[in-house]
């Protein structure tokens, strides 16, 4: 029996999981799943080919593998099993329905509650006692002055063992137990540490103990970023500032766990009913049980609309695109049309979470970063974007349209600051030299993952010595301004407002009409 919250990881990141979870559907809908090796096997060997698993000789014959990718889409409640057949929950057909992936799973993530069916399968086996819905409890220790932050080994060592519900008694216990480690290191843990938390092999050292229990923080900390209400920096979870109110609401909801959760349909469906409906009143046995070869098709189609939307913008449904799903898929170019037809609205959507990933992932990922950003101000705003990162002393990326001309530089960093050396760039490089070939240089920008907490005064310092105005932008408040643009609740007479601010650009100013 496991003592400490448990979350399964085929992939730490939730960034694929509609497109894999739409392959999973393609291949098995309404399909009885368990107990069939052969199933699990030519399932792990479809996530393969398609590139969405690493390739290999597996450990073992037995399909352990997509067993694992099934029990994560289980544990997220997007499907269940109806007379013996698989069904996706409403959230499970709003994530193949390309609806915003980042609410719907957002949604999952704050209600993943234990006791559920997946925790208590035999293959977890949580400890009854845990009655949490984790992921909110994080967010209240987070809110709490007391804490304000969190590690992973602070998740690892006290609150995955300790947060067994959310009464008061409960939550005030784990403050002092995370205030006491703050204090006293490990010497505060309990005394039986490595035997109560023992895995299935049997009781570990205290290292390999909080190793296994450390991978599934870090996999807490990677779900919760992906909701976008808390990010780490430098290795330390704290609250999005901007999203103080919302995660107020979400703390102070009242409402009970699910219950009866013995009864897997019933737990699934309440539990997966999603964050656009408040009940799940379909009458599945009215339903046709005939799968078609046009079905799985359009539920293929859709799997690589996720996965290329996912690995670039992509704003416009063109030929090339059409073509490109068709050479992959064989699918008929009407069946990609009329698929294509749903994400009209939803392409930035899908792109939102990769795009967000790759504003915190330095150098690893920051060509990516500058690519992708450039698209944006090109496909979204319309503004002629080049990547001029390659030729030497300039900045990432030129901005040349008409009366606007503007220079940009990518940070992909969680709380990036202006340092000196940036600074000198800015001011003795890039503006002294666009500016020559641009006279009408208006303005400089950083758009990053976050910002430190002199980011205004040190745009205002550039402004200063230059006499060009600029702003900075972080990825998910560029993602916001690029929706209400392309939803014409911006016009583009706006935009240079907004470049010009001489600071940050935040979320109220986006929303607000005027910008002072």
């Amino acid at each position: 029996m496991k003592n400490y919250w448990w979350v399964t990881r085929p992939k730490r990141k939730l960034n694929q999981v509609p497109e894999i979870f739409a392959a999973f559907m393609a291949a098995n809908v309404e399909e009885e799943w368990r107990a069939e090796r052969e199933k699990h096997l030519t399932f792990e060997s479809i996530l393969e080919n398609e590139g969405l698993k690493r390739s290999g000789n597996r450990r073992d014959q037995k399909g352990g593998g997509g067993r694992t990718y099934v029990a994560w889409f289980y544990s997220l409640g997007l499907f269940f099993y109806h007379n013996n057949r698989i069904h996706p929950t409403l959230a499970g057909e709003d994530l193949l329905k390309g609806k915003p992936p980042i609410q719907v799973l957002t949604n999952q993530v704050l209600n993943y509650q234990f006791p559920s069916p997946f925790s208590s399968s035999s293959n977890v086996n949580l400890n009854p006692n845990f009655k949490i819905r984790p992921f909110r409890f994080l967010l209240k220790l987070l809110r709490d002055n007391r804490i304000a932050f969190l590690t992973e080994e602070e998740v690892a060592k006290v609150v995955i063992g300790e947060a067994l519900n959310e009464t008061d008694r409960c939550y005030e216990s784990v403050v002092n137990s995370l205030l006491a480690f703050r204090n006293f290191g490990d010497s505060s843990l309990r005394s039986d540490f490595c035997s109560y938390y023992a895995s299935r092999t049997g009781v570990n050292t205290f290292e390999k103990t909080v190793e296994n229990m450390r991978h599934v923080a870090n996999t807490i900390f990677n779900w919760i970023e992906y909701t976008q209400l808390a990010h780490r920096i430098d290795g330390v979870l704290k609250l999005q500032t901007e999203r103080y109110a919302e995660i107020e609401q979400i703390i102070n909801v009242k409402g009970s766990l699910i219950s009866e959760f013995e009864y897997e349909e019933f737990f699934q469906r309440k539990y997966g009913v999603g964050a656009y409906r408040k009940k799940d009143i379909r009458n599945l046995d009215k339903q046709s049980h005939n799968i078609t070869a046009n079905l799985a098709t359009r539920r293929m189609v859709k799997s690589k609309i996720f996965a290329i939307s996912a690995s670039r913008p992509i704003f416009n449904i063109d030929k090339y695109l059409i073509e490109q799903i068709q050479d992959i898929t064989g699918a008929d170019k009407g069946i990609i049309e009329d698929e294509l037809s749903n994400f009209q609205n939803g392409m930035l959507d899908i792109f939102e979470a990769s795009y967000y990933d790759m504003a915190f992932m330095g150098r690893e990922k920051c060509k990516e970063f500058e690519q992708a950003t450039s698209e944006i101000f090109n496909n979204v705003f319309h503004l002629y974007s080049e990547v001029v990162a390659n030729k030497g002393k300039h900045p990432d990326i030129l901005i040349d349209y008409k009366e606007l001309t503007g220079i940009i530089d990518t940070k992909a960093y969680a709380a990036y600051s202006i340092s000196n050396d940036h600074k000198n760039r800015m001011v003795v490089n890039y503006i002294p030299t666009y500016r020559k070939k641009f006279p009408n240089l208006d303005f400089f920008m950083y758009v990053s993952g976050g910002f430190g907490r002199h980011i205004d005064r040190q745009i205002t310092e550039i402004s200063d010595k230059t006499g060009i105005n600029g702003c900075g932008i972080t990825a998910a408040n560029l993602i916001i301004l690029a929706r209400n643009f392309k939803e014409n609740k911006i016009k583009l007479d706006h935009l240079p407002k907004l470049f010009r601010i001489d600071r940050e650009i935040r979320l109220t100013d986006i929303l607000k009409k005027d910008i002072s």
